[in-house]
C-alpha cells in the first residue's frame, strides 16, 4: 500500500512539476469574428500558448482569414500590425523560450509592396540576436532556431504580417530537479518492492 501512494504522489509531481517543453504554434485561428478583426493594444496585448504580444501602439490586429485586409499568400487567420509598431513577444511566467521559426510577409493595406521584417531576441542573462528578412512580397517561412530568450521585438517597414510562429518553452533549472527528484523516488521505490 505504502509503494502504491509513492508511486501515485510520484507521477502526479511528474506531471504537475514537468515543464511544458512541448513545441507549439501559434496560430491566432478562431479569435476573430468570421470576416472581422479584433483590436490590440498595449499594454496587455494578445496572449496565446504563453507567449503574450505586446504592440507599442493601437496600430495591431488578429485578422480573420476572410478579412478585407489579407496577408498575402497566407490563408488563415493572423496578427497584423502597421509599420509604426513595435511588437514585443514575452513568455507570461517569465520564462525562458525558444523561437524557431514563423511565417512573416506584407500584408494587402501594405499596397504589395515588398517589406523588411527585423527581429531583435533579447537572451536571458544578456546578449542580444538580430535578423533581418528583407524583400518580402508574400508570406515566407523563416528560420530563426533562437533559444534562452527573454523577449523577441519585431518591427516591419510596412504593415505586416505573422503567423504560425513556433515557439517552445524552456525548462527552467528548479523544474528539471524536481523532475529528477521524482524520477530518483519512483525508482527506488521499484526497487524496493
Amino acid at each position: 500500500m505504502r509503494t502504491s501512494v509513492v508511486h501515485v504522489v510520484s507521477l502526479v509531481a511528474l506531471s504537475v512539476l514537468a515543464p511544458p517543453g512541448l513545441t507549439q504554434i501559434i496560430g491566432f485561428e478562431n479569435n476573430a469574428p468570421a470576416g472581422g478583426l479584433v483590436n490590440v493594444g498595449p499594454p496587455l496585448g494578445y496572449p496565446e500558448s504563453g507567449i503574450r504580444f505586446v504592440p507599442s501602439n493601437n496600430q495591431s490586429a488578429i485578422f480573420d482569414s476572410a478579412a478585407s485586409t489579407v496577408m498575402l499568400g497566407n490563408t488563415s487567420d493572423y496578427f497584423g500590425f502597421g509599420e509604426t509598431n513595435t511588437i514585443t513577444l514575452t513568455n507570461l511566467f517569465d520564462q525562458p523560450f525558444a523561437l524557431t521559426s514563423l511565417l512573416a510577409g506584407p500584408i494587402s493595406a501594405a499596397g504589395g509592396g515588398p517589406i523588411t521584417i527585423n527581429m531583435v531576441g533579447n537572451v536571458f542573462g544578456g546578449g542580444t540576436l538580430n535578423a533581418s528578412f528583407p524583400g518580402l512580397t508574400t508570406a515566407t517561412l523563416e528560420t530563426l532556431n533562437w533559444s534562452n530568450l527573454a523577449s523577441v521585438t519585431i518591427t516591419t517597414t510596412n504593415d505586416a504580417g505573422i503567423d504560425n510562429i513556433n515557439i517552445t518553452p524552456v525548462p527552467e533549472p528548479t523544474s528539471i530537479v524536481l523532475v529528477g527528484v521524482g524520477l530518483i523516488a519512483r525508482t527506488i521505490c521499484a526497487r524496493n518492492r
